[in-house]
This record gives structure tokens, sequence and C-alpha cells, in this order.
């Protein structure tokens, strides 16, 4: 296994990144294969105060009883860690075999969440996009190349897995409707959106600020101000922006033919 290649702009965080490395390593020993980063830092479009840090700890097999309790403990301590970092770890862990193709009836995996909560978690369909976003952009820590661990992913697996997506995601009744009352989901929301549309379009996966800017110059011209909105640097949380994030649902929705499906409330 080769040292950690840690590829950030974040001097902090690449310490951050080398010392969770190196406790994983030392826990899960010879049942560890690689660990991976994705999402925002893989698409080039992290931001420090935002976004998450999004990892996968790919093992020989699933974790033992034991294992998972040591894990579960070292992310406890990670947690209360010196670093501005430590809050922002999320992501699964995954046996090889089941890492290489999603399979949504076999996805029930160890799952850490930026807020520290550690439990086995199903996994939904967003993990044949971040698989994807692994197989060709993906960081390797520490491991095997990723195309040796995944296999490809086509764009009708992305487009169908989108599909899921709105279905399950997005389809009333929500578990959690209050959510749409805060400015920062509906523009959660927005952006999602977003991402939805390119990949429906083009098959790619890209971060919300590409897939908003990509919207901003593709999409119908009446979301063009909610966009806008959404994607500011200057984000202005006072807007109430509930109504026209529904719609914008409904609008996606349907160009997605999920229209019959997808009644937002």
């Amino acid at each position: 296994m080769s040292e950690p290649k840690l590829f950030t702009s974040y001097s902090d965080l690449d310490v951050f990144l080398r010392l969770f490395v190196d406790r994983v390593r030392v826990l899960l020993g010879e049942c560890l294969v690689g660990i991976y980063l994705h999402g925002s830092l893989a698409l080039g479009d992290f931001e420090a105060q935002t976004s998450d840090i999004d990892f996968v700890v790919v093992t020989k097999e699933e974790l033992s009883a034991a294992d998972y309790l040591k894990m579960q403990s070292m992310h406890a301590a990670l947690l209360r860690y010196p670093s501005p970092w430590a809050t922002k770890l999320e992501g699964a862990y995954i046996p090889k075999d089941a890492f290489r193709r999603h399979d949504s009836k076999h996805a029930t995996h160890p799952w850490l969440g930026s807020d520290g909560h550690f439990a086995v978690e199903h996994l939904s369909s967003d993990w044949v996009l971040q698989r994807h976003v692994l197989r060709t952009k993906g960081i390797v820590l520490v491991g095997p190349p990723l195309s040796d661990l995944i296999d490809v992913v086509t764009m009708n697996d992305i487009k169908q897995a989108c599909r899921d997506l709105m279905r399950s995601w997005w389809t009333p009744p929500f578990a959690s409707p209050e959510r749409f009352e805060a400015a920062a989901y509906q523009r959660y929301t927005v952006l999602t959106m977003c991402r939805m549309l390119v990949t429906q379009a083009t098959g790619e996966v890209v971060s919300k600020p590409v897939a908003a800017r990509w919207c901003l110059e593709h999409a119908d011209k009446q979301w063009q101000a909610l966009i806008g909105w959404a994607v500011a640097k200057e984000f202005d949380a006072s807007k109430d922006r509930k109504k026209e994030a529904l719609d914008f649902i409904r609008f996606v929705a349907a160009r997605m033919n999920l229209d019959k499906i997808i009644a937002v409330s």
C-alpha cells in the first residue's frame, strides 16, 4: 500500500487528512484496501466554509463488530480534534465487492455524517453518481487506482440514478417539509435541481456551482433570477423563495418526464 498522496490546496487540511488516514490504517490494518475523496474536492469546487470532506474507505470485507466500534470511537475522537476540518468529514465504509457497482438491495454500510453521527445506513442511488465521480476524478489518499475498483458507470446508469433520486428525495410527502421554510434549504433545492438538469442533458456529474452556471446559460429564462440568487457569493438568506423552489422542482420533474409521478404540494 503506497503512502498517502494529498492533493488539496489547503495545507492544514492536508495535515488533518494525513491524521485521518494514519488512524484508519492503524485500526483496520490488512482489512483496509484504500481511502479516497470525492464530492466537491474531486470536482474542483470545494469551499472551505460550506463544503463537506466527502470520503470513502474501501475494505476487504464488511467491518466486523469490533472494527465498527473502533471506527465509531475513532470518529468521536476526531470530532474533538482542534481543527476546523474535524466537523466536515462525511463518508462511508464499503467492502470492495460492494464498491464495484451499486446494488440498491445490498447497499447498507457504516456511514459518518458531518455532525459526527456514525451508524449503519442505506446508501441511495446517489452512490451511482458518487462512483462515477470517484472513478473519473476521485482523489487517492492511499490504495490502488479507483479504475481498478469501480466498473464503468454508463450514461444510462447516471440518468436512471437521477430519476430514482427525484422519486425518492423529491416526491411528497416530504419527511421533513419544514426544511423548505429555511432559505438555506431553498438554496440547496435550487442548486440540486440545477445538477439534475445538467446530468439529464449531458450525462455529466458536476458540482453545484458549475451546474448553476450551466443553467444560467441554457435553462429557461424564467429561472435565471432564482438560480442567480442561489449561486450568489453574497447569499441573501432574508428572501423567501419557497414557492419558486417548489415550482422549480415541478419544472425539473416535467423535464425528466416525472411530472405525473411527482406532484409537489
